[in-house]
């Protein structure tokens, strides 16, 4: 029971805050030349930059580790192969992982990065070939690169498996060859969205992949333009894509929010230097990393904004509180709220995120009745008009 009130309270904790605009503060500058199409990860309690071209064409393999806490940054060892850009990048525990990319030429080595003994060892060659601009993501100890460049837009899938240091071809992408695109993980799926195609197509669309059926599913597209060269990263249960060069309006600096649960993405805070593309982002803890690239005018950078959800900006001041119990549901359970708002509602969602069952809130307290859901894990959501005001596990039994 303890594990599983854990288990709720850390599913609770980011949902109330889904309408929330954030904020972006602006950290320490990378100590070294300014640069687009790095690579850019997150492990553990760090995050990381390295590789990337500079203005005047200098490719690099350097590593480098931010500190959120002390807002530090410390040269690590150099990548192990040649400098390159536009390489694929994703996380398996405490180790990254980073391949293909435009050297000289495109590659398809395949590097492993040891967080702990700082070192960095080559593995198999990438399955699918030499190329660039691949998206990368990680789910379930197996990491995953798609679509990319080499002569042509790709959209093959391929899996990496660290425990036999194997490539295997999966289900290709179905959204259209690109290159450019972003990949990042929510939960038990990866998702990719963006990116540039063949015949000029740019892409504001997004997919999911659930590796367990090996299946890819459409989700909702966001509003703003198709774009290429830009950046994505996750906190938590939402995913983030921003920045990057669009055909009607060059490099833009908007980002937008995606809820897995109800399917839907919102504008946030534009990223506050002004456009940008080229830059890279990654994500630690509950915050989100963006930086370098290059905005076609003034030049390259060597920026850090940190982006972080606002906690307050739903019910003002205060944070909307929400508690279940008991948790796990026989037949009945009890929602109660620290304060009631008007025309409060609960939603019960499948985890596919279809809803179930929607019925209004009129008191501090609210019993929910499980009927004929059948055992399993359900989403609930409390809403007020289009406010989300809070979400969380509910397990049946």
């Amino acid at each position: 029971m303890k594990k599983l009130l854990l288990l709720l309270s850390l599913f609770h904790l980011p949902f109330y805050i889904l309408h929330a605009q954030g904020a972006w503060t602006q950290k320490a500058n990378l100590p070294d030349t300014a640069r687009e199409k790095p690579v850019g990860f997150g492990i553990g309690s760090k995050g990381y930059y390295g590789l990337g071209v500079s203005i005047t064409g200098v490719h690099f393999r350097d590593l480098w580790e931010f500190d959120p806490f002390t807002n530090t940054w410390t040269q690590k060892a150099n990548f192990g192969g040649s400098g390159r850009w536009a390489a694929f990048s994703f996380v398996i525990g405490t180790k990254a992982f980073v391949g293909t990319g435009f050297a000289t030429t495109y590659v398809q080595d395949f590097w492993e990065y040891d967080q702990t003994a700082n070192t960095w060892t080559q593995k198999a060659n990438f399955g699918g070939g030499a190329r660039y601009a691949a998206a990368g993501f990680s789910v379930g100890g197996k990491g995953y690169a798609a679509t990319g460049y080499s002569n042509t837009a790709l959209q093959d899938l391929w899996e990496y498996d660290p425990s036999q240091n194997t490539w295997t071809a999966k289900a290709n992408f179905p959204g259209g060859a690109r290159s450019h695109a972003v990949g990042f993980t929510i939960g038990n799926k990866g998702y990719i969205s963006s990116g540039g195609g063949l015949n000029s197509v740019y892409y504001n669309d997004l997919w999911q992949y659930d590796p367990s059926s090996n299946t890819w599913s459409q989700l909702a597209n966001y509003s703003g333009n198709g774009r290429t060269t830009s950046a994505g990263f996750s906190i938590g249960n939402y995913g983030f894509v921003g920045t990057g060069w669009t055909p009607s309006n060059g490099a833009t600096n908007d980002f937008w929010q995606y809820d897995p649960l109800g399917n839907s993405w919102m504008q946030i805070a534009s990223f506050p230097p002004g456009v940008r593309e080229g830059g890279v982002g990654f994500s630690v803890g509950s915050k989100g990393y963006f930086g370098t690239g290059n905005d076609q005018t003034s030049g390259y950078f060597n920026d850090l904004w940190e982006y972080a959800l606002d906690p307050t900006a739903v019910t003002g001041s205060k944070q909307f509180d929400c508690s279940v119990f008991p948790n796990p549901v026989h037949v009945t359970c009890t929602f109660a709220f620290a304060n009631f708002i008007a025309g409060m509602q609960c939603s019960i969602y499948d985890l596919e995120g279809k809803k179930l069952r929607e019925e209004q809130v009129s008191d501090l307290t609210f019993t929910f009745y499980r009927n004929d859901l059948p055992p399993g894990i359900y989403f609930y959501r409390i809403t007020s008009g289009v406010k989300q005001l809070s979400s969380g596990k509910l397990v049946i039994e």
